[in-house]
């Protein structure tokens, strides 16, 4: 195969150009793998007659599920990041990468198809969505794959035992893969998509959208269509359904990510089109999906559109709570808008694997996944868990932690007691054991962060260090409390706690989670993880991989040999 760098728009008709042609110059001299050989196809789909009424005038599909069948890729807009981002270094000649993502995560089964292509390994840090059998169906080819996998239950848990993979370049030796494949780079992915389309629309394949939908997930896909679509000077409405938590997702964010991928490309200031970001179609939560999600994968099955419930089918649920308020008088077409959907998921069906890909699964998952299918089982929450042994503070209050401690100085929220717990899960959890000062420090930004928390969740806490702190004998086999242990028996219930699953599992992470939450909060932690400490400014966070000269690419962007 030939990975010499591919550029964009060669021989492209031209379209609007605001700003000449530099934007789409400048986005073709970035280095590629080559991955996207030919436009994906734009196909139009009677949004009145064949399915349930949208309320729109035309509505497109811009079929990303195409890409990458030259390659034997599967398909989807995380082919146009990889693209790009896996051309440049540190990926390009890096024997490992590593990235994390839900157990159905369709980010890992790109990433595990571009490294058996280019015979590479991943290491993938997952977490744990509700199982539906095509989430099903990307783990176990994520587990087929070359590389090995870690578990660590929730996306709390995951990134407090692995910071460095979110908030660093390297982790453990692998090169970190961004969630999502979000970085600068991966956006000029995007924006060589929305050459695809100019091009598509110059040629009369589709009119010019008046509305353009997308999910919202790590966000590297809109920042990309919303930008191209304005240096373009397309004059149309960005939608963005999220698919993840408001925190995760909020209009400040992606316009600076805007701002950082036009400082990359060396353009003026942008003018944005309007975005409008929508969250009714979320549902419990990201990773979990909806009733009417699946109703609108069932219903676009039938004209042959492969939409995912997790993804774009929230995109859709929110394209048609949307859609009666598109029309208006500044859209211009009698029969309606014209609506693009950016159809973002690999191609639908099940995936290759292994025999034994259940073995190859983290012994944890592996338990998680017996129980959750189980008949008639049900996998419990940790507000759940949480709420179950809350119980536990009112059933010992007779005899609980007579004689504790005080607290240390400066904490407010939380009981003596439960600090003392607190304080003797930082001395096991965080190695090499902190001295006196600084477990107190932890314990006061532990107490804070618990402040900030709604009454129901500060009893959760509660009862899950009453739990750990009196149930060492029953659960563990130890006759002292946690707290009278030396530091390796702390370390040894802790373990045996999260060895037994369950509520008492749940218990000792929570402990655990709160002692490396206040590990972090210290900038003396910073160093080990490589992060560089927050970024407090108005302007855009510099990206790290960020670097395109004026008239030629600097080192690290040459074309691949």
């Amino acid at each position: 195969m030939n990975l010499a760098g591919v550029a964009w728009g060669e021989g492209a008709a031209h379209t609007a150009r605001p700003m000449s042609d530099s934007w789409r110059e400048r986005v073709s001299r970035v280095p590629r793998l080559g991955w996207v050989t030919s436009p994906s196809p734009v196909q139009e789909i009677d949004a009145q007659s064949r399915l349930k009424p949208l309320g729109v005038g035309r509505l497109f599909f811009k079929r990303d599920d195409q890409l990458g069948a030259d390659f034997g890729l599967l398909g989807g807009t995380k082919i146009r990041k990889l693209d790009v981002l896996l051309a440049a270094q540190p990926w390009r000649d890096a024997p490992l990468w590593t990235s994390v993502g839900a157990i159905g995560s369709g980010q890992l089964v790109a990433l595990s198809a571009a490294a058996r292509l280019l015979g590479r390994s991943v290491r993938s840090h997952l977490f744990w969505e509700p199982v539906l059998p095509e989430l099903l169906w990307n783990l176990a080819y994520v587990a087929s794959g070359p590389g090995e996998l870690t578990y660590s239950g929730g996306r709390v848990a995951l990134a407090l035992k692995h910071p460095g993979v979110l908030l660093s370049q390297r982790s453990d030796g692998a090169v970190v893969v961004p969630p999502g494949a979000t970085t600068t780079l991966g956006e000029v992915g995007m924006l060589g998509g929305v050459v695809e389309l100019l091009d598509q629309i110059a040629t009369g394949v589709c009119p010019t959208p008046d509305h353009v939908f997308v999910p919202v997930g790590s966000g590297g896909t809109l920042v990309g269509l919303w930008l191209g679509l304005a240096l373009a000077g397309v004059p149309c409405t960005v939608h963005g359904v999220t698919t993840v938590e408001r925190a995760y997702a909020t209009e400040c964010q992606l316009r600076a990510r805007a701002r950082r991928l036009v400082d990359f490309l060396g353009l003026p200031a942008v003018t944005l089109p309007p975005l409008r970001l929508h969250r009714e179609a979320l549902g419990a939560g990201y990773g979990v999906s909806t009733p009417a999600s699946r109703a609108a994968c069932e219903d676009f099955q039938a004209a042959g559109i492969g939409l995912e419930p997790i993804y774009s089918g929230k995109a859709m649920d929110g394209l048609r709570r949307a859609a009666a308020g598109l029309s208006g008088a500044d859209i211009g077409h009698k029969s309606g808008p014209n609506v693009l959907f950016w159809l973002t998921p690999r191609r639908p069906g099940p995936l290759p694997a292994a025999e034994d890909w259940r073995d190859r699964l983290p012994a944890a998952l592996q338990k998680r996944l017996a129980a959750d299918e189980r008949p008639g089982s049900t996998s419990p929450t940790r507000r759940r868990v949480l709420l179950a042994v809350g119980g536990a503070v009112a059933a010992v209050t007779v005899w609980r932690h007579l004689g504790a401690p005080e607290a240390p100085s400066g904490v407010e929220t939380l009981p003596d007691w439960a600090a003392f717990v607190l304080r003797a899960a930082c001395e096991a959890v965080i190695v090499p054991t902190p001295d006196a000062d600084a477990l107190d420090d932890l314990v006061r930004r532990i107490d804070t962060f618990v402040a900030t928390q709604p009454l129901s969740i500060r009893l959760q806490i509660l009862g899950a260090l009453e739990l750990v702190e009196q149930m060492t004998l029953p659960l563990a086999g130890r006759l002292l409390r946690f707290t009278s242990l030396d530091v390796e028996g702390r370390r040894g219930v802790l373990t045996s706690l999260a060895a037994r699953g369950g509520l008492v599992a749940e218990a000792g992470r929570a402990a655990r989670d709160l002692a490396v939450l206040g590990h972090y909060q210290r900038d003396t932690s910073w160093p080990a993880l490589g992060y560089g400490g927050p970024w407090v400014s108005r302007t855009p966070r510099p990206d790290p991989y960020a670097a395109l000269a004026t008239d030629a690419p600097p080192p690290g962007f040459e074309a691949l040999p």
